[in-house]
């Protein structure tokens, strides 16, 4: 069962790409209404099933709250890297946030550097040159698709970030935990809303009256279930697996990104961006495992 919850999570997650491409938002109103949603439906089942949670822990310390804020910004550069280029790069150039974690581990944790881990960085990073391709782009979308995967990497820097503050929590019960920091990803991006709302003080009535119900559709979509329904299956699935066996099938989630990208997009690769991706998830992968 804890197999199929996490297989369903990747699945969800791979396919939020699909659904942001399609709203007509900023990064940062998409991502602001999506924790603002995610931060409802977990606050609703959290409240329904507190009283069986005898064991919770509900302190909120700096970490907890540090990794609310990275998780928040993470997911402006996301989207922001979905504006600039295609799913299956942005999502590559994503999945460098566990490089990140070795980099940051010797420095916060005081662990030794692995040799067979630098070469692994290395490896990911001539796949990563694959997968952007730039000889294959036309000379006008060039500088587009390098700010986009220069977007998903700042953004898997900041999900590095927030997996290193994780450490911190360990305590916390994980619904609560990720509730936290749902609502402190809300808050950190309210003010930047709010100078929005400052220089246009018809601005949120335009993005009322701006988008359709499909649109609205969408959003709630991306909030409830990419976001409250896929965390609250990943961390139930969590419980239930050895940390090998997550690390393994999480890769469902870049690969499923690719395949939805190319079906509902229609967003193709050629031979070198498949290889070089292949790279970029081998080196993943064996970096995982020797952790």
């Amino acid at each position: 069962m804890s197999r199929i919850k996490i297989i369903a999570a990747m699945l969800i997650f791979g396919s939020i790409g699909v659904f942001v491409k399609n709203i007509n938002l900023t990064s940062l109103e998409i991502a602001f209404l999506r924790a603002v949603i995610a931060s409802l439906s977990i606050g609703g089942v959290l409240l329904f099933t507190r009283k069986k949670d005898k064991q919770a822990d509900d302190r909120i310390n700096l970490p907890l709250l540090a990794s609310g804020i990275f998780l928040g910004f993470n997911w402006v550069l996301l989207f922001e890297a979905y504006k600039y280029t295609t799913i299956g790069k942005a999502t590559m150039a994503y999945y460098f946030a566990p490089f990140f974690i070795f980099l940051l581990a010797p420095i916060v944790f005081k662990e030794r550097i692995d040799k067979r881990k630098l070469l692994y960085i290395l490896g990911a990073m001539v796949g990563l040159v694959l997968v952007v391709d730039i000889g294959g782009i036309p000379k006008g979308e060039v500088m587009e698709n390098i700010k986009g995967i220069a977007f998903g990497i700042s953004a898997a820097a900041l999900y590095a970030g927030v997996v290193i503050f994780n450490k911190f929590t360990q305590k916390v019960s994980d619904f609560y935990k990720t509730f936290v920091q749902l609502v402190t990803s809300a808050l950190v991006l309210i003010p930047f809303v709010a100078i929005e709302y400052i220089n246009n003080k018809t601005y949120i009535q335009e993005i009322i009256t701006s988008m359709g119900l499909s649109q609205w559709g969408l959003v709630i979509t991306v909030g409830v279930v990419h976001t409250g329904l896929s965390y609250l299956l990943y961390f139930s699935a969590l419980k239930g697996l050895r940390a090998q066996s997550a690390a393994i099938l999480s890769f469902i989630d870049p690969i499923s990104a690719v395949i939805f990208a190319a079906i509902f997009l229609k967003e193709g690769m050629n031979i070198s961006q498949i290889i070089g991706g292949a790279v970029v998830l081998v080196c993943t992968y064996f970096c995982e495992r020797s952790s």
